[in-house]
């Protein structure tokens, strides 16, 4: 593989200026040469302010670019043809979560990247968090045994992401919270399980955008919501149970009563337990001053773990998300993210979007 790596990125929204490109421009050897957007407007002021070549408002035109690699971090629905389009085009591709909404397309991405040799990634930035990377270290030693259970979740107080917008329009999502922060969740409880076959399924979704507009995102006190389309879930509750008979309690929410944001994973293993308190994604309203890892085990065993939030955050893992894209095109081979995470998680988002409806 040739020294110099030349990124081209697709959509130029709030993640790609404030998390993909400032990642990538500080990794020795890449290069930014061409981004695309719809909107040649918001193109053109992001070449600008982060001094790249090229911009584009086609697609096609975008993938002929001398471009070795593209981010894809366009809306949800776009995720499949875009980057099938790309890996065709012999181009390496990190792809936003979810992958794809149908587990169909996220089968047929793989499928491409092999017949193409190209790498696709999931951008499952989580795995790279300081406390998720001790968690699972923690759990691959047996520190607390066999793993029967895991309590996750994510809760926001006030989240709802750009209301009106693609982002709760179902048919341009392929849903609400689920599918939104779900796949974060979701992707780190079946990598510490290493278990995918589902035996049964219990989901519970809600939809009260009309009700506590107080405790909502600041664009209730406008009214905008009423001329908008809205019509995904806000807040859902699952319970999962794997062939193995281990099982996710799963819940996640926009808009909860509570007073900051928290993520969570509660492990309970054959000899003790893990607890994780944490904050995922760029929220300053935090519930939880500290980022811990409290372990306890029945032979009396007791620790915490506590991180510092300077370098346990979202910007970080970034960092490690785009370093790690890079040396897997340079070859540097690791099994620690593949393609396989990104379907696996969206087949199980996509059975438990089924479920409700049986």
């Amino acid at each position: 593989m040739k020294d110099s790596i030349k990124i081209g990125i697709a959509g130029c929204g709030w993640i790609a200026q404030n998390a993909h490109i400032p990642a990538f421009q500080t990794i020795k050897g890449v290069d930014i040469i061409s981004v695309f957007d719809n909107d040649i407007h918001k193109t053109n002021s992001v070449t600008k302010k982060f001094n790249i070549n090229k911009a584009y408002d086609n697609y096609e035109d975008f993938l002929e670019s001398e471009i070795d690699a593209v981010v894809i971090s366009t809306p949800n629905y776009t995720h499949g043809d875009f980057s099938i389009k790309a890996l065709q085009k012999g181009k390496h591709v990190l792809c936003e979560k979810p992958i794809t909404i149908h587990s169909k397309d996220a089968a047929d991405i793989i499928r491409v990247a092999r017949e193409n040799k190209r790498v696709f990634m999931p951008g499952f930035v989580n795995r790279f968090r300081e406390d998720i990377k001790k968690m699972a270290d923690i759990i691959s030693k047996g520190e607390i045994g066999e793993i029967k259970k895991i309590k996750a979740g994510w809760i926001r107080k006030s989240g709802v992401p750009r209301p009106g917008t693609w982002f709760t329009n179902k048919e341009l999502s392929g849903g609400g919270v689920l599918i939104d922060l779900g796949p974060h969740i979701l992707d780190l409880c079946l990598m510490l399980l290493k278990e995918n076959r589902v035996k049964d399924i219990r989901f519970k979704a809600s939809r009260n955008y009309n009700s506590d507009k107080d405790k909502g995102a600041s664009w209730f006190d406008t009214g905008e919501f009423q001329n908008s389309v809205i019509d995904v879930e806000d807040a859902i509750t699952s319970n999962i149970i794997f062939e193995d008979d281990t099982v996710i309690d799963l819940n996640l929410c926009w808009m909860s009563p509570v007073k900051g944001d928290h993520t969570y994973f509660d492990v309970q293993g054959s000899k003790g337990t893990l607890e994780l308190k944490t904050l995922f994604g760029f929220s300053n309203d935090r519930l939880w001053d500290k980022d811990s890892i409290a372990v306890s085990r029945l032979d009396g065993f007791r620790n915490e773990v506590v991180f510092d939030k300077s370098t346990n955050n979202a910007l970080t893992a970034f960092d490690g998300l785009t370093r790690y894209f890079i040396s897997t095109i340079r070859g540097e081979l690791s099994s620690y993210l593949t393609p396989e995470d990104g379907y696996n998680t969206v087949n199980l988002i996509e059975r438990l979007y089924m479920t409700e409806n049986i």
